[in-house]
């Protein structure tokens, strides 16, 4: 029969009644082994500290070990996004510094002749847009307006016989050539002692023709420093006059040693003029990984760094507060969209070339907050607190129960004889400590005798079998080896000879 989660033996209905204070006995016993509270005692608490101190620890352990792991885990997340980020910019960078040195191509071709080759057939209407070009700038300051009237017109009239035809001019078949080999490269110019002659493409760019970098005071400082330096003078991002475009020049001052020539600016007597690159960042966009960030999952905002200033230069479309064009931008939003974001900061800078990118790069859905195992990790380690706890709770109630019955044996609660009647088993308890108690009672008034049923092997076997046979030899009791034993005199109480705790 089970008792609260006991399994407990009854005697034969016919054996004869215990008396109560077996009964008694025998509830204070099944008691103990119910017991679902552990009794507070030394040795109890001492080992539930010591098992709490062993289960925090580990658990502290495997916290720290979890915490450690996402920590890294992030870390290699931020790791890939800037190496993937260096290598964009990389790949920029070389661009830029490939697609620039075509003006150094360009500026070789003219050493050779003066660009007579490239402006042919068009030299003589070269020269008279920049003659009229001259013209015009000096009479803005002191001419009437007849004479700034016939000015201009000279002027029109000189940019128009070139944009006409400018198709039949080499320096288009040179330019084709250069922008399927140097790629990136959004149009060439050549601008003889300042004045812009002839571009390829010239369609919509025809605005530029008889442009004067000198004229023009937004240009001239940069045409000075230009020339002063010697070397490639990258300027931008800015927006081209002749499309509203965001783009980037770069150019390179051309000075040719021949004897008997002389430039316009007594300063610098051996100069010719430039050779001008423009890119807008639409065309050199393809020509670098940037085209695939969105398709790869990245979110980004590119710019320039000018004077301490951050100048806006491309963004990805989910990036918010990005103004229209090229422009610097006090407030900055779409630069404090990406720091939102964590985003990561790669750069780049050309000091010869006067340029210092910066790309702040993020991933497209943000960086993630933990790993994909970090649910499972978690799980795992509530599990185990969870299957420590009820393990400790177990071991600590089972300690409980051991002590309740060594408390009650040595209040004389049991005494040993040799031989009992009516036995009663204890088996197993809630939390699964199995308590074999071999209990033997006082013979008070007679009755069957027998041993603790439900016992380990055979022990249950040799109880039932010894009730059995109760009724016919009540005063004594056949042992193992098959001599009688005497019945035994009237006893007090009850005694465990033996117990055996299993979990």
């Amino acid at each position: 029969m089970a008792v609260n989660g006991i399994m407990v033996a009854l005697p034969d209905p016919v054996a004869k009644p215990r008396p109560e204070a077996q009964e008694e006995q025998l509830e204070q016993l099944l008691k103990l082994t119910t017991r679902l509270v552990p009794v507070c005692s030394k040795r109890v608490l001492l080992k539930t500290v010591v098992g709490l101190l062993c289960a925090v620890v580990v658990l502290a352990y495997s916290v720290i070990r979890i915490h450690l792991g996402e920590k890294q885990y992030q870390s290699m997340e931020r790791a890939k996004c800037r190496s993937s980020g260096g290598q964009i910019m990389s790949a920029v960078q070389q661009q830029l510094v490939t697609s620039v040195s075509s003006t150094k191509a360009l500026a070789a071709l003219v050493q050779l002749d003066l660009g007579a080759n490239l402006f042919n057939p068009l030299g003589p209407a070269v020269e008279a847009l920049i003659t009229a070009t001259q013209d015009v700038a000096d009479q803005a300051t002191a001419g009437t307006d007849a004479e700034k009237a016939a000015a201009a017109a000279t002027f029109a009239a000189a940019a128009g016989t070139i944009i006409s035809n400018a198709s039949k001019c080499a320096f288009n078949n040179v330019v084709r050539s250069m922008q399927s080999s140097f790629k990136g490269i959004t149009n060439l110019q050549l601008s003889p002692s300042g004045v812009v002659s002839t571009i390829h493409p010239i369609h919509g760019n025809e605005g530029a023709i008889g442009h004067d970098l000198f004229f023009d005071r937004t240009r001239r400082d940069g045409a000075l420093a230009t020339i002063e330096a010697g070397e490639v003078v990258f300027v931008g991002p800015l927006v081209l006059k002749q499309n509203n475009k965001p783009a980037i020049i770069a150019r390179f001052p051309v000075f040719v040693d021949q004897p008997g020539f002389k430039g316009v600016e007594d300063k610098f007597p051996a100069w010719w003029g430039f050779t001008t690159m423009v890119t807008e960042i639409s065309d050199l966009i393809p020509a670098t990984p940037i085209s695939t960030m969105k398709d790869d999952g990245w979110s980004f905002v590119l710019c320039a760094k000018t004077g301490g200033k951050n100048v806006f230069i491309l963004a990805s479309d989910d990036v918010g507060g990005q103004p229209q064009q090229v422009t610097e931008d006090p407030d900055t939003p779409w630069w404090n969209f990406a720091q939102g974001h964590e985003a990561e900061s790669v750069e780049f800078e050309l000091s010869n070339l006067q340029v210092h990118w910066v790309m702040m790069l993020w991933p497209k859905d943000g960086f993630p907050r933990y790993s994909d195992t970090f649910v499972v990790q978690v799980l795992l380690c509530i599990c185990f607190s969870s299957v420590s706890l009820f393990s400790l709770y177990g071991m600590v109630l089972r300690e409980s129960i051991i002590q309740g019955i060594k408390a009650s044996m040595s209040q004389g609660m049991t005494k040993s004889v040799s031989d009992v009647p009516g036995a009663a088993p204890i088996a197993q308890c809630a939390c699964g400590v199995t308590l074999l108690a071999w209990s033997k009672f006082c013979h008070m008034c007679g009755g069957p005798q027998g041993k603790i049923a439900g016992g380990g092997g055979g022990e249950g076997q040799d109880a039932m079998a010894a009730h059995a046979h109760s009724e016919e030899a009540p005063e004594l009791e056949q042992s193992s080896a098959g001599k009688a034993a005497p019945a035994t005199e009237p006893k007090d109480f009850l005694e465990t000879e033996a117990i055996s705790v299993a979990l």
